[in-house]
């Protein structure tokens, strides 16, 4: 494994590494697709200042041990003090980044690659492009884009595609004291809804929308039939436009998609943009199956043996 060594300071290696994206590929600094950096102490009790950062391509966690696969097809099981500290790479080939909750996910990433930097000096050297590509990124998302399955597109645009002009909408809608405008639902997750509006796309509570006087929200429900029921009503008595039905059909592209995932034994782990997941073979939360053909396939073909 190769070992970095610091040859800027942190303050000029994040100002070098700050450019422009036109896409999430960066030719100058290219991100690998899936792993990212361990940073490993050289014993359990020295300083942090000797830990070394190595790139991985996999890694599989059980309880405090963790399996790191390199590029060279070697491996090795790290524990902590030992293993001081793992930052996920983005999967910058299947990336969608929608709502705000997913460019948070980015931000996380971000603010574990500037504290790594900043703790382990030997991990500058493969900290400061990601930072720069994720800085850029952020700031991309902040002129009105937003990622879909690894594409920038402008957030107009995306709204566009998934819910045609014809779909109903409610043009005024105001939730827990706070005002959204041209508002459809566009997904649920647990007891959460997201909400598509002009400012972009919002999470609120489903007791929230519960509360809404019936007018209002039959209105709102009329925007997804496929969600109705969870606000009380029948898809079929709502009289919802064509658009409607066709957006509800979509496969809502904020969902959690940027994640990879290994099987060992009766166990499924989901290695996320912001941290890793293990589930038992039977209780793979469904959201992710659909999400990822190939994690069902996967599921189904353990699960039978």
């Amino acid at each position: 494994m190769k070992t970095t060594r610091p040859h800027l300071s942190w303050s000029a290696a994040l100002v070098a590494a700050v450019v422009c994206l036109g896409s999430l590929n960066l030719a100058a600094a290219p991100i690998p697709a899936k792993g990212g950096v361990v940073v490993i102490g050289s014993s359990a009790s020295s300083g942090d200042e000797f830990a070394t950062a190595h790139e991985f391509v996999s890694v599989e966690t059980f309880g405090m041990t963790s399996t790191f696969t390199f590029a060279d097809g070697s491996s090795k099981q790290l524990q902590p003090p030992v293993l001081r500290k793992m930052v996920p790479y983005p999967s910058y080939g299947q990336l969608t980044l929608v709502s705000e909750e997913d460019w948070q996910g980015l931000e996380k990433i971000a603010a574990d690659a500037r504290e790594t930097a900043r703790r382990y000096p030997k991990a500058v050297a493969l900290m400061q492009p990601l930072i720069g590509q994720i800085v850029a990124a952020l700031d991309k998302h902040r002129q009105g884009n937003v990622v879909v399955a690894g594409r920038w597109m402008p957030l107009q645009e995306f709204q566009r595609q998934h819910a045609n002009a014809r779909a109903d909408y409610v043009q005024v809608l105001e939730i827990a004291g706070k005002t959204y405008k041209n508002v459809r639902m566009s997904a649920v997750k647990d007891q959460e809804i997201k909400l598509m509006h002009d400012g972009g796309f919002s999470t609120v509570p489903l007791d929230d929308l519960k509360k809404l006087p019936d007018a209002p929200r039959r209105e709102l429900a009329r925007t997804n039939p496929r969600m109705a029921p969870l606000l009380g009503f029948k898809a079929e008595d709502l009289g919802a436009s064509a658009g409607s039905i066709a957006a509800a059909a979509v496969s809502d592209a904020s969902r959690p998609t940027t994640f990879s995932f290994s099987i060992s034994g009766k166990n499924v782990i989901i290695n996320r943009i912001g941290g890793q997941e293990t589930y038992a073979l039977d209780k793979v939360p469904q959201e992710l199956l659909e999400a990822n053909v190939d994690l069902a396939r996967a599921v189904k073909a353990a699960g039978a043996r």
